[in-house]
């Protein structure tokens, strides 16, 4: 992604004319986007729309799909062409006729539809870097590197238009790091400049897509980004503060030894879902005021907000609004000092406030998201005056929290059985297809097909010999991230998983067999990784057949379930166990055993009725809370006890869907769901899937009311 919002996928320097052999076109934005930005134009062939398919893809309401075309002829003639669009194409004012080439000169300026205005030049290397460096200066902190505080919510803006074309909410957090000023008073500025580089760097090696990073003023950043929940805001901002609480920094000291320091930060963190109205402003003035309350709190901490901000209690969230705690509790806060007193984990809630979770039963612990132990406080010189005194009141006594009154109705449970789940429109559901089940071995396959059924939403294999083995290798998570599609998920499958039977996936599937455990927990650290650098949360995956309470292998097999736990934690990805090789009600007992927050649920309704496992309607209810993702499949259940059952085309087998579906709604889910056909040659299963698309669409644009799936089995 570009500084302007605009996508560039093509760059070409060929031009047949004398008069242009050492220069190149571009158009340089002067109007509507990133004014100066440079847009680079290949002479063979450059289209410009909205959609992602596009060389130089536009992110604007007004511009079409496919809304222009340039090149440059045999003759050397710099050549426009308007698609036929909606909004027109403009050259110095007068309007392209529609899919009739017309030539433009040197300095023309071309409007695309209402919004975007840009001058056509041709430039040379020396010009080229001159106007990009001018550019640069415009929107860079000189600093840091890291966008102006101005051109930062010009480009906030563009995304949360992207975010609700796309139906998605947008998050943002406010950084600020902790005593700050100190370094500069004691260390001098040069250091002070050093560690805000090295946190811009942090900042930077988060960003993935168009996801953005910027200096909001001294030591304040700013960070925006796509979310589909309050959650997956919160789990990266508390990687963000992680990582750079993790920076070491050396200075010469007074003696021959060199002086070592370590900085941390606080964060608050806001978010808007579809529906709500998102502004930069607002979000940006959300976030600062939870970061207020970190600071109060006693900083190195993330704090969330809660919509609507000053409301006492979110029902059914698990989350008390710290600002309801804060006025309350400041006295005592003020007066716990640093004791060396090792706080306990039952004392402290250090997991995730999931919405609608099962960590909801938590009450007003949940307030405190991390008390630092003083093993984690930061490295600060000896004897250092400054630093010693501003580690006060940064580690609270648990006695503290004694004194904090509440009102009665905030230490209740917020999820009770008679508390109701969140409303969920299902029309705000992200529907998309299993990467695997087209069958591709290529992200250029994968664009092709998924244009073919007009769907962006992807989960994607990580890569092994099960699901898929990709072409791209290595370099596969940056080149899914750079391919216009929207990658929800990752699946992983391990190598020697064998499906013939389901006596054999029992052997050889998940962590089941104890010889390859040690194996598959290296396999799982690296698909973690990758997942990380696919840019997404989380990553599903088969735990293999959970022993039943009782059994001696469960001990075992639960204690290789908590290190996968441990790994995901510190990865800061989800992992979510896929449903059907075990009865729900044996997959809830052993979630609640392990109670961790990094574990958690996709539902497959089709395993429940291949392995013969109950009711995909039950488990929904029982497993509700922690399903992240669904996978849209069906089936038969088998017709011999110990057989597979039959998968079917969606609609066709014994999944009941439109009861499914509103059984979702009833327990609040709002996660992706995701088509999956693991049954028949690539062309049948393209065809399956597309009708599986348009059926939940329909069951969706019906009121979930069962129309007649009109689906043929071509078997």
């Amino acid at each position: 992604m570009g500084d302007d919002g605009i996508t560039d996928q093509k760059q070409g320097s060929w031009v047949p004319s004398s008069e242009n052999s050492h220069r190149s076109p571009y158009f340089i934005v002067i109007g509507g986007g990133t004014p100066g930005a440079i847009l680079p134009l290949s002479p063979e062939g450059t289209s410009l729309g909205r959609f992602p398919e596009n060389q130089l893809q536009i992110l604007e309401s007004s511009i079409s799909r496919r809304h222009a075309h340039f090149h440059v002829d045999k003759r050397g003639r710099s050549m426009l062409t308007d698609l036929g669009t909606t909004n027109g194409t403009f050259v110095n004012g007068e309007p392209l006729p529609p899919r009739i080439p017309r030539e433009i000169k040197d300095n023309d300026l071309i409007q695309f539809g209402s919004a975007l205005m840009v001058k056509f030049v041709w430039l040379d290397q020396y010009e080229y870097t001159f106007h990009q460096d001018m550019y640069r200066r415009a929107v860079r902190d000189p600093l840091t590197g890291l966008y102006k505080r101005d051109h930062f919510i010009e480009q906030m803006n563009m995304l949360i238009m992207r975010n609700t074309n796309r139906q998605i909410g947008t998050a943002a957090m406010v950084l600020d790091l902790d005593f700050f000023k100190r370094i500069n008073d004691t260390y001098l500025h040069q250091v002070g400049d050093r560690v805000l580089r090295a946190v811009a760097e942090v900042l930077e090696s988060e960003v993935v897509q168009e996801e953005l990073a910027g200096r909001y003023g001294g030591e304040e950043f700013v960070f925006a980004l796509p979310a589909v929940d309050l959650n997956e805001a919160y789990q990266r901002a508390e990687r963000i503060r992680l990582k750079i609480a993790d920076l070491l920094f050396q200075v010469p000291g007074q003696t021959r030894h060199p002086v070592q320091f370590r900085v941390t930060t606080s964060i608050g963190v806001s978010f808007a879902a579809f529906g709500e109205r998102q502004t930069s402003a607002g979000l940006i003035a959300d976030a600062d005021q939870c970061l207020l309350i970190a600071k109060r709190q006693g900083r190195n901490r993330v704090v969330p907000n809660l919509r609507p901000i000053g409301s006492t209690l979110v029902r059914g969230s698990g989350v008390i609004d710290p600002s309801l705690v804060t006025d309350r509790c400041s006295d005592t806060l003020d007066e716990a000092h640093f004791n060396n007193e090792k706080t306990t984990s039952s004392a402290w809630h250090a997991g995730v406030p999931v919405v609608g979770g099962r960590d909801a039963g938590t009450s007003v612990i949940n307030i405190f998201h991390h008390a630092p132990q003083p093993d984690e406080l930061p490295r600060t010189p000896r004897n250092d005056p400054l630093f010693e005194s501003s580690m006060k009141n940064v580690v609270v006594s648990t006695n503290a929290l004694t004194n904090c009154a509440l009102p009665s109705s905030a230490t209740e449970s917020p999820m009770t059985s008679s508390s109701p789940a969140p409303a969920v429109n299902p029309a705000q559901w992200r529907i998309g297809v299993c990467s695997w089940s087209l069958q591709v071995s290529s992200i250029a396959q994968l664009q092709d097909l998924m244009r073919r059924l007009n769907c962006e939403f992807v989960q994607i294999a990580c890569g092994d010999p099960h699901h898929a083995s990709w072409e791209e290798g290595d370099e596969l998570p940056e080149r899914a991230r750079s391919a216009g599609l929207t990658l929800l998920g990752a699946m992983l499958g391990f190598p020697g998983e064998d499906y013939t039977t389901p006596q054999t996936i029992k052997r050889t599937g998940g962590f089941g067999d104890p010889s390859t455990r040690a194996e598959r927990l290296q396999r799982l650290e690296w698909a973690l990784d990758r997942t990380r650098r696919f840019g997404l949360s989380d990553l599903m995956l088969h735990a293999g057949f959970i022993p039943p309470l009782g059994d001696p292998a469960r001990a075992g097999f639960l204690d290789t379930l908590r290190r996968a736990a441990d790994l995901a934690g510190a990865a800061g990805i989800t992992l979510a166990f896929e449903t059907g090789q075990e009865p729900a009600e044996l997959l809830r007992q052993t979630l609640d055993e392990l109670d961790s927050p990094w574990l958690k649920v996709n539902f497959d309704p089709a395993n429940m009725l291949l392995y013969d496992m109950g009711d995909p309607i039950e488990a929904v209810r029982l497993l509700g809370p922690d399903i992240r993702s669904v996978h849209l499949k069906d089936a038969r259940r088998p017709q011999t006890p110990g057989q597979w059952g039959e998968e079917t085309p969606l609609g066709q087998g014994e999944v009941p869907f439109p009861q499914f579906l509103q059984t979702l709604v009833e327990v609040g889910f709002d996660g992706p769901l995701f088509v999956e056909r693991e049954v028949g040659d690539r062309e049948q299963r393209f065809q399956d899937i597309r009708h599986a698309l348009d059926y939940v669409r329909r069951l969706i644009e019906n009121n979930l009311a069962p129309p007649a799936p009109g689906l043929t089995n071509a078997r």
